[in-house]
């Protein structure tokens, strides 16, 4: 890390990405170049945030809607330095957002760029819990990176520390990037796995479950405590949650140190309510929600066109928060926008939110007793 210059837009961003060599030095990038880069930029944001709120499985695939809003690469006009693009981490609608939570995604990517640069592995990896955002973050990274033997070099100045910081990222962090993805790959991690039960070995306290995608045999170990439940519900479909060892597939083919053995629960959600921070949605004809499940059967789903419902994730308990939260969502960003602000489709379910849910706000001091 060096000492960088300051920056030279009227007022200071948080950040600065510095492009040298080649066309930088006359002050111009490739446009496929720069757009990559902040492109990756965003996402490793993204992800950061995703991990800050734990958000559920099935969003590892997508980036939500309210995420999106509340964390946002927002470019500045770019500088002479060679090539210099100034950034800030804001957000598109700062209501939806406490200072706190900015702050700690500001710092997280701070952490990111200092593992990157100084090539700690274990830190780098640690940075997302769940595999499928990890190896995200990673192919982020190296999109961030410029490729070997381009002729460009890359830095990343940190303009918030006492002493401005510059973290240079070259050609070996592309080829160091290349060994992480491969130690990414290689993390057990804690998993939900959905199948159905086959067998039950009471001496040994196991059992063995049908994985639907592929038909595998899984054998899991059981407590004592779930075997009546497993009596109950022969044939049933099960979940077991534990440290779940992936082929070259994504699929699992092993289940060790099982956490939880539980029947999965498809009954619909009954909902009357949803209570937030600081106000509470009330239907006022309480709401019925059938669970389905995908066709590889391991994610519970809600569709309703209706209400501009659809969530997945993988566990009944993953699914009601998964949902509260896209109420949220769609309170905020449709029954509280402006008409002239919507198209036709979304103007249609703003008037529908408002008709079937009374909006009731909630005081700070009532929300902190409760």
């Amino acid at each position: 890390m060096i000492p960088t210059s300051s920056p030279t837009p009227a007022h200071e961003p948080d950040f600065q990405l510095r492009f040298r060599g080649s066309t930088a030095e006359h002050h111009q990038m490739p446009a496929e170049v720069l757009a990559a880069s902040i492109e990756a930029l965003q996402k490793i944001v993204h992800i950061l945030a995703m991990e800050h709120e734990s958000r559920g499985t099935i969003e590892r695939l997508r980036i939500p809607e309210t995420i999106a809003a509340r964390y946002a690469v927002l470019c500045d006009v770019p500088a002479e330095g060679s090539y210099a693009q100034p950034f800030q981490i804001g957000a598109l609608k700062p209501d939806l957002i406490t200072v706190q939570d900015l702050a700690s995604v500001r710092d997280d990517f701070v952490q990111a760029m200092s593992a990157l640069y100084s090539q700690q592995t274990e830190k780098l990896l640690s940075l997302a819990s769940d595999r499928v955002l990890r190896k995200r973050l990673i192919a982020a990274f190296q999109r961030l990176v410029p490729k070997a033997g381009s002729g460009f070099s890359l830095s990343l100045d940190d303009f918030k520390t006492q002493l401005p910081t510059s973290y240079l990222f070259a050609d070996r962090h592309a080829l160091y990037l290349r060994q992480v993805t491969a130690r990414a790959d290689e993390r057990h991690v804690p998993q939900i796995v959905t199948g159905r039960l086959d067998k039950i070995d009471f001496g040994e306290r196991s059992v063995t479950i049908i994985y639907p995608p592929t038909s595998r045999q899984l054998k899991c170990t059981y407590d004592e405590g779930s075997e009546e439940m497993l009596l109950e519900h022969r044939r049933a479909l099960i979940q077991v949650t534990g440290i779940v060892a992936l082929d070259e597939d994504d699929n699992p083919q092993r289940v060790t140190d099982v956490q939880a053995i539980s029947y999965l629960d498809l009954s619909a959600f009954e909902v009357e309510a949803f209570e937030f921070d600081h106000f509470q949605l009330r239907f006022r004809t309480p709401l019925t929600l059938a669970l389905s499940l995908d066709e590889s059967e391991q994610l519970l789903c809600i569709e309703n066109e209706d209400w501009g419902l659809n969530v997945f994730a993988d566990s009944r308990e993953q699914l009601w928060q998964e949902l509260r939260e896209q109420m949220e969502m769609l309170w905020l960003e449709y029954a509280r926008e402006d008409d002239d602000q919507l198209s036709a489709p979304a103007l249609a379910l703003k008037q529908r939110l408002l008709a079937g849910i009374e909006e009731t706000m909630v005081s700070t001091e009532a929300a902190r007793v409760s």
